[in-house]
């Protein structure tokens, strides 16, 4: 029997076994896929609700064959045996990183952008100047993962009166769309090549292994936003279909006119991309969250803005729990906590050692306050 006719992503995955895959994972997706109308039951033989409902080994089997999660394989004279491929393992197994090296993805957060070199070339910070965060896992949930990592690194925390409000640059469906086509258009034949997500202040860039088909994306035709639209392919189908099933993509393809349509609702540049022998990349400029115009802050108040913030986490804090948080001294912390209270943000109940602090039920103090109110001493 021959595969080599077969997309990447429904190769067999020959040292796995089908009880490597997790029946719950399955089954969720399955449920989830009836349930948003994505596929029917008519569509996998022998599979009933009865079946589906009580989550039947065999149904479950039934799915993977017919979608490209498993293969039938035989050889010589042994018996027919179902194998995994290379998306049931990275879709449905909790560590698919023992099979496939590759699979998952490795965000790097930098203080700094990249600078452009003589040339035109762009020199990235050296790693080491990066924190780096490796996301592993299913495929659902390495999208997951990565999309609150964006999501948290998108969005600042600020004081509205008594309340803390948080906003974010960048709309959630755009880093998601995009997370999701790094993983699922990648080249997965590019073994020890992870989908990479760079965060610098001023840009994100999603980079995944391989570069577009030369015979969709010929070298001498410029990588264009309408090209992408018209050309929309899925190079890991069986993956594409699972995703789709559980609700991770609204369509095949690449999805780019949702995101072109939210960047450009917001007055926003549309996602730069640059093809080539190694690599896909498409990259998004962030915009930086407006604030109105403010006194400078002092130490002082800044430190108080810190310990207010803390209050949109948990309810209550006691002195000692928001030393050890902001490292902040415990006699400059007392005197910062009693201006607090004295100015009615804050409420302190208990004796002094045992002393808790909470937003007052009245507070009304804006945003700036307290550094309108510091800046004046």
């Amino acid at each position: 029997m021959t595969y080599a006719q077969n997309p990447f992503d429904r190769e067999p995955v020959f040292s796995s076994r089908i009880e490597d895959l997790d029946p719950a994972l399955i089954l969720n997706v399955m449920r989830r896929g009836i349930e948003l109308r994505r596929f029917a039951l008519a569509d996998v033989p022998e599979l009933t609700f009865e079946a589906l409902r009580a989550g039947s080994e065999e149904a479950l089997l039934h799915y993977l064959e017919r979608y490209g999660g498993a293969v039938w394989f035989t050889e010589g004279s042994a018996p027919p045996r179902l194998v995994p491929t290379v998306a049931g393992v990275l879709a449905f197994t909790q560590v698919p990183d023992r099979w496939i090296q590759s699979s998952g993805v490795d965000i790097a957060t930098y203080g700094a952008n990249p600078r452009l070199l003589p040339g035109g070339d762009v020199a990235v910070p050296p790693p080491t100047k990066a924190r780096v965060e490796p996301v592993r896992g299913p495929i659902f949930r390495v999208i997951d993962r990565t999309v609150e990592i964006l999501q948290d690194a998108c969005s600042m925390s600020v004081l509205e009166g008594a309340r803390v409000v948080t906003h974010s640059e960048m709309p959630l469906n755009v880093l998601r769309e995009l997370t999701t086509n790094g993983v699922v258009h990648r080249d997965l034949r590019l073994f020890g090549a992870q989908v990479r997500i760079q965060i610098f202040p001023g840009s994100i860039e999603w980079i995944s292994p391989g570069r577009l088909p030369p015979e969709q994306f010929p070298d001498d035709v410029p990588i264009t936003i309408g090209l992408l639209l018209k050309a929309q392919y899925a190079r890991n189908p069986a993956l594409a279909v699972f995703l789709f099933h559980g609700g991770y993509i609204e369509k095949f393809g690449f999805g780019l006119d949702d995101v072109v349509a939210s960047l450009t609702a917001l007055g926003r540049d549309a996602p730069m991309f640059h093809n080539d022998t190694h690599s896909f990349r498409v990259q998004v400029a962030r915009a930086k969250l407006q604030t109105e115009q403010r006194p400078p802050r002092t130490k002082q108040a800044v430190r108080e803005k810190q310990i207010l913030i803390l209050f949109g986490e948990t309810e209550i804090w006691t002195p000692s729990a928001i030393e050890r948080r902001l490292k902040i001294p415990r006699t400059t912390l007392q005197k910062d906590l009693w201006r607090l209270e004295e100015l009615g943000v804050l409420t302190a109940e208990g004796a002094t050692n045992n002393r808790i602090y909470r937003l007052s039920d009245s507070a009304t103090v804006s945003a700036d306050k307290t550094g309108n109110d510091a800046s004046e001493r």
